[in-house]
C-alpha cells in the first residue's frame, strides 16, 4: 500500500495520468521509470514513425497489470479469472487525435497461448470511453486467437453507429450517405477459408498493415488483402486514437513488435480501386412465393445443378460464419446438418428468405432494457451479477456485459439473430444450386447434381 501511495505522490507531482503495476508491466512510462513521451520520433527516409522502441512501453498508456514488454514485444496478457476489457492507447494519439485520422500503420503480431476465447485488435479513429479503465471505443482491426476475423473490421463498442462486422474479411463493403451497407468479393475472390489458412498458426508472427485515408480504409495480413472499406456512412469516424486491445473474459497472451506509422495529409483524397465505384445492386427482393408459386407442387428446379457453385454461394453467403456445416463454420446457429437432412427445400427456403418466421427458443433474442435508458438486442447468458449479451450472431466473441442488477426489463424480440435479404445478390439458378447444395449435405453425387448426356436437356 506505501508503494502505491508513493506512485501516486509521483504523478500528483508530475502532472499526468501516469500508472504503473507490478515489475514488467510498467504503463505509459519507459522501464527505468522516466514518464511516457507524447512527442514520437523523428519519421525515417520512408516517412515511418517508430512506435516501439522494442525495450518499454515509451509512447504507450494503459491499465496497470495487463500489457508488458517481453521477447522484444509489447505482450497483453490476461487470465478468465482476472480478466479486464481494457486497451493500450498511444499516448500522441490521445493528444492529438485529428493527427491520426488518415495513416498507413504496419505492425506484426502473434498468439502466444491457444488460451480461452482470445481476442484483441486494433482501435484505430476512436475514443476513450473510460479514463479509468483505459476502454476504448470505434473502429477495430480484428484479431482473434482462432484466425475467424483477422483483416475485417468491428464497431467495438457501439461508437461507429452501432454497426457491429461492419466490414467482413472476404469482402469490399461500401457505406452509402444512407447508411445502407452493399458488399462485394475482393478481386482476389478467395473465400472465408482461403483468407483463414494465411494466417500463420499460434507461436508464429503474422504482418499487418491497415490503411486508413479519407472515407477507404484497407487491410493486409501477410501480403493479402483481406478487406476493404469506403466508409460514406454518417456515422463515419474521421479522427481518434490508436489502441491495443485485451478483450474481456478471456484467457489469453498476445505480442505486438515492429510498429510504425506513416501520417498522411488531412485533406488527401482516399485512393479508391478501379472498381470501387461500381457495387453489385441486389437483382431482387425474394419472397417465397416468387420461387414457390404453387405451395403443393413445391419448389421446382432442384435438377442439373452445379454442385460447385453452391458450394461457392454457400461461403459467399456468410451461412458458415454461425452454422456447422460438412465439418466446418461456428455454433451460435443451428446446424444445418440437422436442418438439410431433416427438411425439405422449401422449408430450407422459407428459414433463408423469412428467418423470423420461425425462431427457436434456444436461438431467440432479448430485448434489454437498461437503467440508463439504453435498449440492446442479442443473445443473452446471465450469471448470478452479470448478463453477457451477444447482439451479433456472426461475431459471438463480441459482448456487451452488464450489470443484472442495471436492467429494468427483458423481453423476447420478435427478430431473428439471422439476418433477412442474405440471398437478395442472387439470381433463381443461383438459389437453386444453393438449395441443393445445402439439401445435400456436401454431396456431389447427390441426383440433384447430375447432368443431362451430351446432346439431351
Amino acid at each position: 500500500m506505501r508503494k502505491y501511495l508513493l506512485w501516486a505522490a509521483f504523478v500528483v507531482f508530475d502532472g499526468m495520468a501516469l500508472f504503473a503495476g507490478s515489475e514488467g508491466h510498467a504503463i505509459a512510462r519507459a522501464q527505468d521509470g522516466k514518464p511516457a513521451k507524447l512527442e514520437l520520433p523523428a519519421p525515417g527516409a520512408d516517412g515511418f514513425i517508430s512506435l516501439f522502441n522494442g525495450k518499454d512501453l515509451t509512447y504507450w498508456e494503459g491499465y496497470p497489470g495487463y500489457w508488458s514488454v517481453k521477447d522484444a514485444a509489447i505482450q497483453g496478457s490476461e487470465t478468465s479469472a482476472n480478466s479486464k476489457h481494457t486497451f493500450l492507447v498511444l499516448s500522441a494519439s490521445k493528444a492529438e487525435p485529428a493527427k491520426f485520422g488518415n495513416f498507413e500503420i504496419h505492425f506484426t503480431y502473434r498468439w502466444t497461448e491457444k488460451g480461452k476465447g482470445g481476442n484483441s485488435g486494433l482501435q484505430f479513429r476512436s475514443k476513450i470511453i473510460d479514463e479509468k479503465t483505459y476502454k476504448v471505443g470505434g473502429y477495430q482491426a480484428d484479431l482473434d486467437v482462432n484466425g475467424q476475423y483477422d483483416g475485417g473490421y468491428y464497431d467495438e463498442a457501439g461508437v461507429a453507429g452501432g454497426r457491429q462486422i461492419f466490414a467482413p474479411r472476404g469482402f469490399k463493403t461500401t457505406w452509402d450517405s444512407n447508411n445502407k451497407k452493399k458488399q462485394e468479393p475482393l478481386p482476389s475472390k478467395k473465400n472465408a477459408k482461403e483468407l483463414k489458412a494465411l494466417i500463420k498458426p499460434i507461436g508464429e508472427w503474422n504482418s499487418y498493415i491497415l490503411v486508413a485515408n479519407g472515407n477507404h480504409m484497407t487491410s493486409k495480413v501477410n501480403g493479402e488483402l483481406m478487406a476493404e472499406l469506403i466508409d460514406d456512412s454518417p456515422k463515419a469516424l474521421k479522427e481518434g486514437v490508436l489502441a491495443f486491445q485485451i478483450h474481456s473474459g478471456a484467457t489469453m497472451t498476445i505480442q505486438f513488435k515492429d510498429i510504425k506509422i506513416k501520417l498522411l495529409p488531412k485533406d488527401q483524397t482516399p485512393k479508391k480501386t478501379a472498381d470501387s465505384q461500381t457495387v453489385k445492386a441486389p437483382t431482387k427482393k425474394w419472397q417465397v412465393s416468387d420461387l414457390v408459386p404453387d405451395e403443393k407442387v413445391g419448389l421446382e428446379g432442384l435438377v442439373n445443378r452445379d454442385f460447385a457453385n453452391g458450394k461457392k454461394l454457400f461461403t459467399e453467403t456468410k451461412c458458415l460464419a454461425c452454422h456447422t456445416f460438412a465439418g466446418e463454420g461456428g455454433f451460435v446457429g443451428p446446424s444445418l446438418a440437422a436442418k438439410g437432412a431433416s427438411f425439405g427445400p422449401v422449408d430450407v427456403l422459407v428459414s433463408i428468405i423469412e428467418p423470423s418466421k420461425i425462431i427457436a427458443d434456444a436461438y431467440r433474442q432479448k430485448i434489454v432494457e437498461m437503467d440508463d435508458g439504453r435498449v440492446i438486442t442479442g443473445m443473452i447468458s446471465e450469471t448470478c451479477e452479470e448478463t453477457e449479451i451477444t447482439p451479433d450472431m456472426l461475431s459471438p466473441e463480441k459482448k456487451i456485459i452488464v450489470k443484472t442488477e442495471k436492467i429494468v426489463n427483458m423481453t423476447d424480440s420478435p427478430v431473428s439473430p439471422m439476418p433477412a435479404g442474405l440471398i437478395d445478390n442472387l439470381n433463381r439458378d443461383q438459389i437453386l444450386d444453393l438449395i441443393a447444395y445445402v439439401i445435400s449435405q456436401d454431396d456431389p453425387t447427390d441426383e440433384m447434381f447430375k447432368q443431362p448426356a451430351k446432346g439431351k436437356k
